[in-house]
């Protein structure tokens, strides 16, 4: 019956019950029923165990670990021995739940406290698979250890290269731009040819502006012969 009151507690009043589980060690006063030679008692003290598991609460997991709290569990098992009875049966199903259910927590503190306790349990592989959950566990962690510390993906690195790449080529495209623009303002365009500034050159035969404007035939043939004229006078 107060097993019964604590299991409803437990998860009815669950900011209440943290606070009296960890001040009063409830869960280890209660465990220590399994060392009772009436089984009915350390079923029962087992059931509100496996109930606060059943809630996944991270609490209570650590609660769990610091205190030690499966410890009379174990030792319970150990005890019972090979006996196929209930007691047996429930220890067996309270961590196969925990496997089941991927308590990272309890896994690995059920592997690294009692893995040797339950190294001649042969007749199910609950404790075995257990075990294989937890180097699971364990390779995955250095795996992404091994991925934090390593050089990023090439392609990433390539995709996050891109920007700076796009900014390089409009950099040097727009240099481009500037040297071309300065050729073209170096060059002199025949629209801003000025004939009378050959006037100012020594040894510039003077040419008139008319004369330069009129390029036909007929005009090209009289220059001639006014030429042909002057020389004959001199």
């Amino acid at each position: 019956m107060i097993i019964d009151i604590l299991c409803f507690c437990f998860e009815h009043h669950a900011v209440h019950m943290r606070n009296y589980c960890i001040n009063n060690k409830l869960l280890n006063r209660v465990l220590v029923l399994l060392k009772s030679k009436h089984h009915f008692l350390a079923l029962t003290a087992l059931r509100l165990f496996r109930r606060i598991v059943q809630l996944k609460d991270e609490f209570y997991y650590r609660y769990t670990v610091r205190d030690n709290v499966m410890r009379p569990i174990v030792e319970c098992f150990k005890k019972n021995g090979h006996r196929y009875n209930l007691l047996n049966s429930a220890i067996i199903e309270l961590f196969e739940f925990i496997r089941m259910e991927d308590i990272k927590p309890l896994i690995a503190y059920v592997v690294e406290n009692f893995s040797k306790d339950f190294e001649d349990v042969i007749y199910v592989t609950t404790f075995k698979s257990l075990r294989l959950k937890y180097e699971q566990m364990r390779d995955r962690e250095i795996r992404k250890i091994e991925e934090d510390s390593s050089p990023s993906d090439p392609l990433i690195s390539i995709e996050a290269n891109l920007p700076a790449q796009w900014k390089m080529e409009r950099q040097a495209d727009a240099d481009e731009q500037w040297f071309n623009d300065d050729d073209s303002e170096n060059a002199s365009p025949a629209g801003d040819w000025d004939p009378n500034k050959l006037d100012k050159e020594p040894g510039t035969a003077l040419i008139s502006q008319s004369a330069l404007l009129d390029v036909s035939p007929s005009s090209s043939a009289a220059s001639i012969a006014m030429e042909d004229e002057s020389l004959e006078k001199v």
